[in-house]
């Protein structure tokens, strides 16, 4: 009798040696994991060093730094450029373009000055996902 198809599989995946890697390729992205993420803006002048002329330099396309280091820095662009300085901003992604090193994203809230005891908390407690709103008067009652 000739074996079915998932014969033949079964028969090729045990087949394989102890050196063979199995193999795979990813066809497509059912669903993303992205969050909102703490961060600060790269400081103009470092972003001013790396690029390759003056003519090239705008001010709306800024370079988001994410506190876990673990994350890719983000770019976004904003036309509010100056009142971000030295700020912990709120970034959530857009989109990652295949050829691009950074995903694009937008900044949504800012949580207050780089450095400032509260807002770092507030940083660590949004990253990890605590719920710090206020109470309403009914759980008050």
């Amino acid at each position: 009798a000739q074996p079915s198809t998932t014969d033949t599989i079964k028969e090729n995946a045990t087949a394989t040696t102890a050196g063979d890697r199995p193999k795979g390729r990813v066809v497509g992205i059912l669903k993303r994991n992205w969050r909102e993420y703490c961060g600060s803006l790269r400081p103009l002048q470092a972003e001013r060093q790396r690029e390759s002329g003056p003519g090239v330099y705008n001010k709306s396309d800024r370079v988001f730094i994410p506190t876990d280091s673990r994350l890719p820095n983000i770019m976004i662009q904003t036309r509010h450029s100056t009142n971000l300085e030295n700020k912990r901003i709120v970034v959530v992604l857009d989109g990652w373009d295949r050829f691009s090193h950074y995903p694009s994203g937008h900044w949504t809230k800012i949580l207050g000055d780089v450095g400032d005891r509260n807002v770092e908390s507030m940083v660590i407690l949004h990253e990890h996902g605590v719920i710090t709103r206020e109470f309403s008067e009914s759980v008050y009652r």
